[in-house]
C-alpha cells in the first residue's frame, strides 16, 4: 500500500504517519519514505501568480528568471510563464535555493549553469546570459561555493 500525501502548509503529515503506525513495520518504513517524498516535492515547488494563472513550478525546471520590460519571464526547461513580480523580490525569495542574481535582468538557477567563463554564463539548454564586470567576481566565487556542496 502506498500513501501519498500533498500538504502545502504540513499540517496532516504527523496525523497520517500516527494513524498508519498500527500498520505492518515493513509496510510504515515505505509509507514514511513516500510521506517524507511528497513533502519534500511540495516544498520544492512553488505557486506563482502569472499572467497564465497560478501556476506550481517545481523549483529544479525553472532555468532563469528575465526581466523584460515589466514582466518577468519564467524560463522552464520546456515552456515558459510570466508574472509581475519585482527581480528584487524573487532575488530574496530564491537566493537560498540556489538561485543567482548575476544580473539586473537575470536570476539564474544555479544547478542548470554548465560552464562560467569569459563574462557570460552557458545554461543546460545552451542559452548564454552575461554577466558585468562589476558582478562577475561575486558570481563566480558564489557559483564555486554552491558546486563544492
Amino acid at each position: 500500500m502506498r500513501v501519498i500525501i500533498f500538504d502545502d502548509e504540513n499540517k496532516n503529515a504527523e496525523r497520517v504517519k500516527k494513524a498508519l503506525a498500527n500498520y505492518g513495520a515493513e509496510n510504515r518504513i515505505e509509507m514514511d519514505v513516500t510521506i517524507q517524498s511528497a513533502e519534500a516535492s511540495v516544498a520544492k515547488s512553488i505557486v506563482f501568480s502569472c499572467v497564465e494563472g497560478n501556476i506550481r513550478i517545481p523549483l529544479s525546471e525553472i532555468l532563469y528568471f528575465e526581466t523584460v520590460g515589466h514582466r518577468i519571464s519564467i524560463h522552464l526547461v520546456k515552456r515558459e510563464y510570466h508574472t509581475y513580480e519585482k527581480m528584487k523580490n524573487l532575488t530574496e525569495r530564491f537566493s537560498e535555493a540556489g538561485f543567482i542574481r548575476v544580473h539586473q535582468s537575470f536570476l539564474v538557477n544555479m544547478k542548470h549553469i554548465r560552464n562560467l567563463n569569459n563574462y557570460m554564463i552557458t545554461l543546460d539548454n545552451g542559452k548564454e546570459i552575461p554577466v558585468p564586470k562589476t558582478r562577475y567576481r561575486e558570481v563566480k566565487q558564489e557559483y564555486t561555493r554552491f558546486t563544492e556542496l
